[in-house]
């Protein structure tokens, strides 16, 4: 069990916040509360990605009770709880049986899984993160959000899709980032059959790592926008095949309550295990 719920953290981390992690709030991104759609938006597809960009409305902080399910290479799953205050860090909280048996925690400085089963933890940088897959903290809470963003800066505005190439074909969207990292590619396919365009999904194909392909769940739209009901994250490291799926109760969510989230603290005497060794350990599986 205890090598179980460890496998689980740490691959969250792995697909959501190295690549990686949505979420079900309110909305995200511009500080003003509308913007209208751009007359620069000259083309179908530009006036599309502009639709979509003007539904991302501000947020500052969101509490929403999370499951997290491992498909594989193990089957799992337990109850957790995100928290983000926006731009500056993300917290999951996993519980067993109302006691908190894990951590996943990432702010602008460095990201911590912590498995109090087996008095271990992961620690590493987000210079590592924003080097290997062009990720910020801001960029993470976007695709928690499942909203698109531009690297290290996070969600998009309306005035954004100059950033992309934009093509359109059928009720899709797919938009390539122009300016990325060396070695690294993204692309986001956007579903425009909707009465709001949503982010459908995200694939991220560092240099020299294995493709993370994020599937975003049917919107969300009870609250102030189009939101995810489940964001599934699948990788493959050397012969194993990872699928993890987080899904939201949107209904119990809480948004902009002035939340406060505590950086966890390292357990005393706790075994570290570094993410060279942790993907050595997904291979072996």
């Amino acid at each position: 069990m205890k090598l179980n719920i460890y496998i689980l953290l740490t691959a969250f981390v792995g697909f959501t916040l190295l690549g990686t992690a949505c979420s079900s709030s309110k909305k995200a991104v511009s500080d003003s509360s509308y913007v209208p759609v751009p007359e620069t938006a000259s083309t179908p597809a530009e006036k599309l990605f502009a639709e979509m960009a003007e539904a991302y409305t501000p947020w500052t902080d969101i509490s929403v009770p999370v499951k997290l399910s491992l498909a594989a290479p193990k089957k799992l799953s337990i109850s957790s709880t995100l928290k983000m205050v926006k731009g500056k860090c993300v917290s999951i909280s996993a519980k067993l049986l109302l006691f908190e048996i894990g951590t996943v925690y990432m702010d602008n400085d460095s990201i911590y899984v912590i498995s109090k089963m087996d008095n271990s933890y992961l620690a590493e940088s987000m210079d590592r993160l924003k080097k290997e897959f062009g990720l910020s903290l801001d960029d993470i809470q976007s695709i928690l959000m499942s909203r698109v963003f531009s690297s290290g800066k996070g969600t998009v505005g309306v005035s954004d899709g100059s950033l992309f190439k934009i093509s359109e074909k059928g009720n899709a969207l797919t938009l390539v980032p122009r300016n990325l990292p060396a070695g690294l590619e993204w692309e986001f396919n956007v579903n425009t059959s909707s009465q709001t365009p949503v982010l459908s999904s995200l694939s991220i194909r560092p240099a020299s790592l294995p493709e993370v392909l994020c599937t975003f769940g049917t919107p969300d739209v009870a609250m102030t926008g189009p939101l995810p009901t489940s964001v599934q994250f699948n990788a493959t490291f050397g012969k194993s095949k990872f699928s993890g799926t987080v899904t939201y109760t949107s209904s119990r969510a809480t948004v902009d309550s002035g939340i406060k989230v505590t950086k966890p603290s390292i357990p005393r005497n706790g075994k570290k295990i570094s993410i060279d060794k942790f993907v050595k350990l997904l291979q072996a599986l």
